[in-house]
């Protein structure tokens, strides 16, 4: 789990609440246009890249202090060069930790993919977000969900902004990722295909595709950046 630690970032975090907030009413008028939503993300991580980040390891309930977590304080972070705020693409960053990590029962790595992930591949992504539409905020708990990769035309049938650095899952039936899942992982067997990027504004149980940043179009920025290969 990551937690920006900076005063200057209430203001932008609220405005992202009052966005969150009028995308829940019903009346279409009211809701917010994907202009706003991703300038006022774009003034957040604006801000974020003059702070630091804490970074909790071993969590489960977040909102506990657990005794498998580990806490790690962070200044040494990037979005991806090219990182589009309209289109949301190449929608990635990395965090680069002080020391290195002593892997647990409770803490463990996972793998960069050595290859693409397939259509109809069963995948796992997992967060704190909001359990439903109506849940009044984040999970305390670590939450999953099992759904199918879809191909990425139809997921740009319904967005139009999806190019090869995402890969989407078909959330049919409402089971998908939701407000506060964001930048949380997309597993298969101890792999990381994807990174939470964005789902649908009319609601996270309306059964609109999931989008995620896909992680294999990006192995050769990752390698460039930190020499970390799959």
């Amino acid at each position: 789990m990551l937690q920006f630690v900076a005063e200057s970032m209430k203001a932008p975090l609220a405005a992202l609440q009052a966005l969150a907030e009028r995308a829940q009413r019903p009346e279409h008028d009211q809701r917010p246009t994907l202009e706003e939503i991703v300038e006022a993300l774009g003034e957040m991580l604006r801000l974020c890249q003059h702070y630091s980040v804490e970074v909790v390891l071993g969590a489960h309930n977040i909102f506990e202090a657990e005794d498998t977590q580990v806490t790690m304080s962070s200044s040494d972070f990037f979005t991806h060069e090219d990182w589009d705020s309209f289109s949301l693409a190449n929608d990635i960053a990395l965090v680069r930790l002080p020391t290195p990590v002593d892997f647990t029962e409770s803490i463990a790595p996972v793998k960069l993919p050595s290859s693409d992930i397939s259509v109809g591949t069963t995948v796992t992504p997992t967060g704190w977000g909001r359990p439903a539409d109506s849940a009044d905020g984040i999970s305390n708990v670590l939450r999953q969900v099992d759904v199918p990769v879809m191909a990425s035309e139809d997921c740009d049938k319904v967005y139009g902004i999806i190019g090869e650095g995402q890969v989407c899952v078909d959330t049919t039936g409402g089971q998908g990722t939701c407000h506060g899942d964001s930048g949380g992982p997309l597993n298969l067997n101890g792999m990381t295909y994807g990174v939470t990027s964005f789902g649908s504004s009319v609601g996270c149980e309306a059964g609109e595709p999931d989008a995620f940043t896909r992680v294999f179009y990006y192995l050769d920025w990752i390698e460039e950046k930190t020499g970390v290969t799959p």
